[in-house]
């Protein structure tokens, strides 16, 4: 017979497999305001159906002429193997009825002949079943994204902070400071040496107060200030009570980087960069010069930036220039 459908968008979907029509007439006329039911007399049939339609429960006499019903939902697993599997039987034996389940990997399974109340809680409980695992798949996905994210962002720090440019650079400098200025060159390796330590011991962390991303700023700028002299100066105006609020990690240090390497500066034209902190949020400002031959950037430090607080759940960080001022603003991460 063909297959007869109950149609209710508020409803959850159901499949009902026997081969004697009394029996779907009857489960029809029991549950048809309860659940979106469709019905069928065809193991085929029922297949190809579960092929179109999303059924959270998929119900089967065991006994049928061709086909029993552990060997269908056996079918049905290679097809869809979301749907929650009842099985209805007339068996009393143990050892047959374990047989079945198994061959058709039952979830539940109901004893002919059954109350119309102990079918509806075997459904609604199958129903729950069904909800709870696409919860805990779509939990999984989210978790597997986000290591993802947190994989993309450790890579990109470590590139960030100890690319091929900045290395050699640096070397170049202490290589420079060597001849010069033998002191200054041995203030220049342990600043160098502890950027570099910090910026490792980070791979492994998701956020870091404000207080340790200063620290961490404090060696860079010196690093960076040994290179441009007096064409960089740093304002700082960070109150106490902020120094323990939760930034992404290295945040702080993209937004000053981008700064360095976008904008033109020289002595007489220096680059100043302000650092700036609110109940809100950290502001990184600095005057907007553009290079006229900027260095070739892909952008991934503020996309980067940007996933990362989605991650989190907060508020997004701000880039732009406006009145001649470029102004990276940093929310606070709300920490439990």
């Amino acid at each position: 017979m063909g297959a007869i459908t109950l149609f209710s968008k508020l409803m959850d979907k159901i499949l009902y497999l026997d081969d004697e029509s009394a029996n779907l007439s009857a489960f029809k006329a029991s549950f048809r305001h309860d659940f979106d039911i469709t019905i069928s007399g065809d193991p085929k049939e029922a297949l190809e159906l579960c092929k179109k339609e999303n059924f959270k429960v998929v119900l089967s006499d065991q006994r049928m002429p061709n086909v029993s019903g552990s060997v269908f939902f056996q079918q049905l697993i290679d097809i869809d193997p979301k749907p929650i599997r009842v099985l209805i039987t007339a068996y009393s034996d143990p050892r047959s009825l374990k047989e079945a389940v198994n061959l058709g990997q039952i979830y539940f399974f109901i004893q002919k002949p059954f109350e119309q109340e102990e079918m509806q809680a075997i459904i609604s409980r199958a129903i729950s079943e069904y909800d709870l695992r696409e919860r805990n798949q779509g939990l999984e996905l989210r978790n597997e994204r986000i290591e993802k994210e947190k994989v993309r962002a450790v890579l990109h720090n470590l590139q960030n902070q100890v690319n091929p440019h900045f290395l050699f650079n640096s070397l170049n400098m202490l290589h420079a400071l060597i001849g010069k200025d033998q002191e200054k060159a041995k203030e220049y390796v342990l600043q160098l040496s502890d950027f570099l330590r910090i910026s490792l011991e980070h791979k492994d962390m998701d956020t870091a107060p404000l207080i340790k991303e200063l620290a961490t700023i404090s060696k860079y700028l010196f690093i960076q200030k040994i290179r441009f002299g007096e064409a960089i100066r740093i304002r700082q105006k960070i109150e106490d009570k902020y120094l323990d609020r939760e930034l992404p990690v290295m945040a702080l240090q993209i937004c000053i980087e981008n700064a360095i390497k976008h904008n033109a500066m020289n002595k007489d034209e220096p680059l100043e960069i302000s650092i700036s902190a609110s109940t809100s949020g950290i502001t990184i400002s600095n005057p907007f010069r553009p290079r006229g031959q900027d260095p070739v950037s892909s952008g991934v430090g503020q996309e980067n930036l940007i996933s990362r607080y989605r991650l989190f759940g907060s508020e997004l960080p701000i880039f732009g220039p406006r009145e001649g001022v470029y102004r990276s603003w940093l929310p606070f991460l709300e920490t439990k």
